[in-house]
């Protein structure tokens, strides 16, 4: 039975941020960085001069550039 070239020499499971991979090469660990924070953006407060449906955009693409769940959707419409 072939092995796989793949060897994850780690056993943490909580520290995926350094694996081995067997490739021939003469270094062992490899740092895997974290994924980029979500981006942070406030949407604007509406004023009642646009349509509710354009605003109503404009904050679920904040939200969701941002990565914000329902509750925290609920807080910054009650915030605005």
């Amino acid at each position: 039975m072939r092995r796989s070239s793949f060897n994850r020499t780690n056993n943490n499971p909580h520290d995926s941020h350094y694996t081995s991979f067997n490739h021939g090469d003469t270094c062992n660990n490899h740092y895997i960085p974290p994924p980029p924070p979500p981006m942070h953006m406030k949407p604007d407060m509406y004023d009642g001069n646009s349509s509710y449906e354009q605003y109503a955009s404009h904050f679920e693409d904040c939200s969701e550039l941002s990565g914000w769940a329902n509750r925290t959707k609920v807080l910054m419409l009650a915030a605005v």
